[in-house]
């Protein structure tokens, strides 16, 4: 079918740029070139257990950009409680939120996250990446407590989802 129009989407993410394209037998698709890549393994993962509400993401031959994707257009509306909403709503985004992490429970050991990816990022703050801002003690003291209570997270299950769950990104 035919182009008919690209429109750039309405909210577009810090590292990324986001348009729909419109075919002429109505068929929308959103294109995504992002600074980053996304790794559409964990992506196709999500899909199989969660079904349709995660688009099938593919890689799109690259252009002038680092990492272009397509995927199925997913129509609905974003939750944001930055408009007046309910607390029923707001009560009901929330358990959707926790049933679809549920499903995202992988049945492996979470020590090597802990040991191998969380420690050494706290660490690395505390070291290299402390910001330069006026209650640097106080979040040095606050990262220094995450640390010493890190490998408490190993008690819980290991899950995999987005990185940034926010309601710019659950609709």
């Amino acid at each position: 079918s035919p182009l008919t129009s690209i429109v750039t989407h309405d909210d577009q993410g810090c590292g990324s740029s986001t348009s729909i394209v419109i075919y002429a037998d109505g068929t929308k698709v959103v294109i995504q070139l992002r600074d980053s890549p996304v790794d559409t393994a964990l992506i196709a993962l999500a899909r199989g257990r969660l079904g349709d509400i995660v688009p099938l993401v593919r890689t799109v031959q690259e252009t002038q950009t680092h990492h272009a994707y397509g995927m199925p257009y997913i129509d609905g509306y974003r939750w944001s409680p930055l408009i007046l909403t309910s607390l029923e709503d707001d009560i009901g985004v929330t358990q959707q939120l926790g049933e679809i992490l549920t499903k995202l429970k992988l049945d492996l050991p979470n020590d090597d996250v802990v040991i191998n990816h969380i420690i050494p990022r706290l660490e690395n703050v505390l070291e290299n990446g402390m910001p330069d801002v006026e209650d640097a003690v106080i979040l040095r003291s606050r990262i220094e407590n995450l640390l010493s209570r890190a490998h408490n997270l190993e008690k819980l299950p290991l899950t995999f989802c987005h990185i940034d769950i926010n309601p710019f990104n659950v609709r």
